[in-house]
Order: structure tokens, then C-alpha cells, then sequence
């Protein structure tokens, strides 16, 4: 396939567009360069210079206009440098959509009036009032659940600035809940209060755990790599 037809091909890779311009530019030179031997021959030994075919360098200069501001853009994109986030950028980028709340689903038996009140709060973003009902379900320590603990945790940390230090205990009790179904979530969310709370080294150790899992193991790596020594 000639080179100029390569950029009619709707699937050409960054790669190939920066070799096919390198290819037609490289070609325009040579042409060019050839004219100016000829020229030179024909002013100073008389000797007939070719007609130039100046149709196929009209048909080529659109492309090659096209290519070079391709080769530009690509250079410009490939060496641009991108800047890491540090660790609370992307605490707040953690942070910026909740974790949903699913207790809705189970059958009105299980759930009170208190807690239907804690879950529209939560739902509805209003994360202090979700706290100030959950924290009554939990003070009473009668038949609470392992979601009232993990969504009171999840209620601090939500917050706007987030309260990480009043996450902390219940996140970690959510954490240690016996045959808990959100034990790996408990434990990502309460890495992210220990950042919150700027407390590194017991959130380094929980992101070490999380980076060595099947489950949120890439962004605790990112973290990981942020962290202040």
C-alpha cells in the first residue's frame, strides 16, 4: 500500500501515522532536492531538465499538512509530563462518590423506623443527619447490624470536611465484624479514614493487605506510593 493511502485507513495507529508521515516527508525532501540538482545541471551544462510532476506533490501536501501537525500533537502528547497526584488528591477523588447503600432491598421486618430514617439521610447526601440517627442505632447496642456500623463509619468519612478520626472505631469494628459480608470494603474505607486523619503508618499497613488482594489492589497502590515516608 503506498504511503498516501495509508491515511485513508480509518484505524491507523500512532505508530504507523508517525512512520507513513516521517515516509512522505522524507520523499517531499528528496523530490524537492532532485529539482534543484536538475535545475543546477540545467544552468550550468544546457542539459534538459525534466517537466516536474508537480501533480503528484499537489495531490501529497494536504496530507503532508495533515501529517506534520499528527507528528506535532503525538510528540507534544507523548513527551508532556503528567504531574502524580499526591495521597490527598486522591483521598478526595476516593472519596468523591459514595459507597452505596443497599439495605433498602431487605424486607421491612429487619428494618425500623430509625434506620429507614438513617438510610434516606444517607441516600439523599445529607451525611451528618445519616450520623446523628445511625449513632442512635448504635448507642443502643440492640440488634445492630454490621451495615449500621460500616454506614455510621461511612457517615463520618462522607462528611464535608470528612471526619476521619470519628470514622476510625466504627470502620474498624465493621472491619472485624464474625463472617461479615463487607469486611473487604470495611477495610478499604477504613484506610481511607487513617489517611484522613493523617494517621500514615496504620493506613500503609492496611494498604499493603489491600495491594496484596484480588479486590481495590490498584488504587491501593497508587496510595501506597503517594504516602510520605
Amino acid at each position: 500500500m503506498e504511503a498516501s493511502e495509508k491515511y485513508t485507513q480509518p484505524h491507523l495507529s500512532g505508530k504507523e501515522l508517525e512512520e507513513t508521515s516521517e515516509h512522505l516527508l522524507d520523499a517531499l525532501h528528496n523530490r524537492q532536492l532532485r529539482r534543484r540538482w536538475q535545475k543546477q545541471l540545467a544552468d550550468d551544462h544546457q542539459v534538459p531538465s525534466r517537466k516536474p510532476r508537480t501533480s503528484i506533490i499537489r495531490k501529497l501536501r494536504p496530507w503532508l499538512a495533515v501529517a506534520a501537525s499528527l507528528v506535532l500533537i503525538l510528540s507534544i502528547v507523548y513527551w508532556w509530563p503528567v504531574s502524580p497526584k499526591d495521597h490527598n488528591a486522591l483521598l478526595s477523588e476516593y472519596l468523591s462518590q459514595p459507597f452505596a447503600n443497599k439495605e433498602g432491598r431487605k424486607s421491612g421486618a429487619i428494618l425500623d423506623s430509625l434506620r429507614n430514617l438513617a438510610i434516606a439521610a444517607y441516600t439523599e447526601g445529607d451525611f451528618s443527619e445519616a450520623a446523628r440517627i445511625r449513632q442512635q442505632l448504635v448507642d443502643r447496642d440492640s440488634a445492630i447490624t454490621e451495615e449500621d456500623v460500616l454506614y455510621l463509619g461511612l457517615s463520618y468519612l462522607y462528611q464535608n470536611p470528612p471526619r476521619g478520626q470519628a470514622a476510625i472505631p466504627h470502620l474498624e469494628r465493621a472491619s472485624q465484624w464474625p463472617l461479615g459480608q463487607f469486611t473487604a470494603e470495611s477495610r478499604w474505607y477504613l484506610a481511607l479514614a487513617y489517611l484522613q486523619a493523617e494517621q500514615i503508618p496504620a493506613a500503609r499497613q492496611i494498604l499493603e493487605q489491600i495491594a496484596a488482594s484480588n479486590w481495590r489492589n490498584e488504587e491501593a497502590e497508587v496510595l501506597l506510593r503517594q504516602l510520605p515516608e
